[in-house]
């Protein structure tokens, strides 16, 4: 990711200004674990504290950089920049209200479980107050202080087989 630069991109001679190549973004809170304060600084125009970070890359430039969406934008003009933040940031969002949702059922055992997105998930409190997830009847190896780690993760695992299944 971008370093913290004193001299940006943008006022740097031979910086292409157009016709660069998008490649994707990444949200450095979700994917990363990142807090603010620990977010990129746009490699170009020099802009804090960017969560959704854009990854481009230049045939003139030696190295990819990392920028902001208005800087991605403004380089690339790519129309998958606007759709895929917004996902991201949908996506955050569904993340953060998953422990929250009123469709969390408590199991006899006193584990609450919920089907999501077509996978059964249950959230297993073990004796010594840890956390454990079994998703579509599979016992995960990772333990968990609260509940709502475990059911986030749960959020992540439900997403990412998702995300690999093939759509017909």
């Amino acid at each position: 990711m971008a370093s913290h630069f004193t001299n940006y991109l943008k006022s740097t001679p031979g910086c292409p200004h157009k016709g660069w190549e998008w490649l994707g973004a990444t949200d450095l809170h979700d994917d990363e674990g990142l807090e603010f304060g620990e977010y990129e600084t746009c490699e170009f125009c020099g802009h804090e504290q960017i969560r959704y970070v854009h990854a481009l890359r230049h045939c003139d430039w030696k190295e990819e950089i990392a920028v902001g969406r208005i800087c991605a934008n403004n380089l690339s003009g790519d129309p998958d920049i606007d759709i895929t933040e917004t996902r991201l940031r949908n996506r955050a969002q569904r993340r953060n209200n998953f422990p929250r949702l009123k469709s969390w059922k408590m199991s006899t055992r006193g584990n609450e479980w919920i089907n999501y997105l077509g996978h059964h998930v249950v959230v297993i409190c073990w004796s010594d107050g840890s956390f454990r997830l079994r998703i579509d009847g599979e016992l995960g190896k990772l333990t968990f202080a609260d509940v709502v780690a475990a059911k986030r993760r749960a959020f992540d695992v439900v997403i990412r087989r998702v995300e690999q299944t093939p759509r017909h």
